[in-house]
């Protein structure tokens, strides 16, 4: 993997994000230091009313006050009358609902804890208390498996979905992002019943359905883990800077052109939370341009009307927590078998331009790896071995994509989990690739592809392929047995920026499309300008490490 450089900018371009880049280490420097995760151990008394004292009890709060959310909602700091490290002090808000409380730091947010309004104690399975807010009234199963389907029973839902959503328990106070169409989330969502896939990341606790009017009451759920599951290892605090700028503008001169024509939009990638990675954190410098984000994982910026005597920029500085991942699992009970409702299973073994899955190169390779098994964890296992065994690693390949790996039998990171996606789904087996950053010993940031693939009731499996081989880069420390560690582990010194494909625009399908050499995330562009531009420079804003801290 080539060693990333940012582009030589001019003096007068330097100086803003020269100042800026002072700005955003010396507040992730603060941000970096100030401790761990709070965690909450009990909260008395769990049931109350408004203008009554609770107590909650847990650990790393700090000594100076963060905020509490209660039901979605931040508390008002006049009436926190107590905060240590160790107890923090509540006065119930008048207007409090029910729900999840979470602490929050600089250090990062605790899971949630339930405190429970006496005005709302649940009537026959739970039921809301402000006319128009969801009501769930039961759950159809108390107890489900990552990827089965949940039936939510109640009212108040919204006879479509829209931006409402259904929130589990995790092990951060983390919304589950999918880059997927809602159908596939949600197959079924009416005014009073909703289907939902339990995606990976949920933990047992409880459930929640968000909608623009209001939070519901929540319902308790457990979780199955028959097969094993992930768990969290060694953890990195990780902040990078990345984007791209634009200049150079020369128009067309047409005076017909519709509105729009002249607008720069610039798709950058979103670090997404998950089991991985969490307390995400994004510092802004207030660039110009109407931002947007248009799902969860593209950040859009808007440019309207550019003309020629005008430069535009937009980057993005995160700042986020970074878990290894450990694979615990028992493979003779791995279920064969994946829900056929929602459409996740052909979705995920479906070809795409990038993953080539139907094609007759792949589906020989998915024919041997599929002789004699029929559990998922052994199929993608025997395909990383084929992988690992045929591939060579190569740098500065002129095609990187899969056909063109496996027809050379060389490639590099990104070959490598496009090839074992492409093969895997040629196997029926859902899959996908992860496009992010990887850290060396020698604080740089390099694009980086790995890639996923799911087992039912345990969820999304880790895999890089590349590291497998031993491909690392300049300075990074790989583990003793790279081949065995990197199928169904992970570090915790990369960033995710996107799982799968962002199927994000183009806006102005018949205007200009930009892509980096070297991109990070798998998206059909980075930038695109409308049909009254003729031509333009993009600056590429490569991913640069700010800071990183491992413990």
């Amino acid at each position: 993997m080539p060693k990333l450089q940012l582009s030589q900018l001019s003096w007068k371009g330097a100086v803003p994000i020269l100042l800026f880049l002072v700005f955003v280490i010396t507040l992730t420097i603060i941000v970096v230091l100030t401790g761990r995760d709070p965690v909450v151990v009990g909260i008395e008394p769990a049931v109350v009313g408004p203008g009554e004292r609770i107590i909650i009890a847990g650990r790393h709060f700090g000594d100076s006050s963060g905020t509490l959310r209660l039901a979605g909602v931040e508390t008002p700091s006049s009436a926190i009358t107590e905060w240590t490290d160790e107890r923090i002090v509540l006065t119930v808000p008048q207007s409090a609902d029910s729900g999840l409380l979470f602490v929050v730091t600089d250090g990062g947010s605790s899971s949630g804890a339930l405190l429970q309004m006496k005005s709302s104690v649940p009537r026959s399975g739970g039921a809301s208390y402000t006319p128009g807010t969801p009501q769930i009234s039961s759950l159809q199963q108390t107890e489900a498996q990552i990827g089965g389907i949940l039936v939510i029973d109640g009212k108040n839902f919204g006879t479509q979905r829209r931006t409402s959503r259904v929130l589990f328990s995790a092990s951060t106070d983390s919304k589950v992002t999918s880059p997927v169409p809602a159908v596939i989330s949600y197959p079924v969502w009416t005014d009073e019943q909703i289907r939902v896939r339990v995606p990976s990341g949920t933990e047992s606790g409880f459930v929640t359905v968000d909608t623009a009017w209001g939070r519901s009451n929540p319902m308790r759920l457990h979780i199955e883990r028959p097969a094993g599951q992930l768990i969290r290892t060694d953890r990195s605090e990780i902040a990078v800077w990345y984007g791209a700028s634009v200049a150079d503008i020369r128009l067309i001169d047409d005076e017909k052109a519709p509105p729009g024509a002249a607008d720069v939009i610039m798709w950058l990638p979103e670090v997404q939370s998950g089991l991985a990675q969490s307390n995400i954190r994004f510092l802004e410098p207030g660039a110009a341009g109407d931002s947007a984000v248009a799902g969860d994982a593209i950040h859009a910026v808007r440019f309207e009307g550019a003309d020629e005597s005008i430069s535009v920029e937009a980057v993005r500085t995160v700042v986020a927590n970074r878990f290894g991942l450990q694979l615990e699992i028992n493979p003779s009970r791995v279920s064969p078998a994946y829900e056929g409702e929602s459409g996740f299973f052909d979705y995920y073994t479906r070809a795409t331009p990038t993953i080539p899955a139907d094609s007759e190169a792949f589906a020989t390779v998915a024919a041997s790896v599929r002789q004699g098994r029929a559990s998922p964890y052994h199929i993608a296992r025997a395909v990383y071995d084929w992988i690992l065994e045929y591939m060579d690693y190569a740098l500065y390949v002129e095609d990187r994509g899969a056909i063109a790996g496996i027809g050379r039998a060389s490639g590099d990171d990104y070959t490598y989990a496009t090839l074992f996606v492409s093969v895997l789904r040629a196997a029926r087996i859902p899959s996908r690739i992860v496009g992010g950053v990887l850290i060396s010993g020698r604080n740089d940031a390099y694009p980086h592809f790995w890639a996923e693939f799911f087992v039912p009731a345990l969820g999304w499996i880790p895999v890089d392929p590349s590291l497998g081989d031993g491909a690392f880069p300049a300075g990074f420390a790989g583990p003793e047995d790279p081949s065995e560690f990197y199928f169904g582990n992970l570090d915790s010194y990369r960033l995710a920026f996107h799982h799968g494909y962002a199927e994000n625009g183009p806006d102005r399908r018949n205007g200009l499309h930009f892509t980096p050499a070297d991109p990070y995330s798998s998206q059909r562009t980075y930038v695109e300008a409308g049909e009254a531009i003729r031509s333009l420079t993009v600056d590429w804003r490569s991913p640069r490490l700010i800071s990183i801290r491992s413990w």
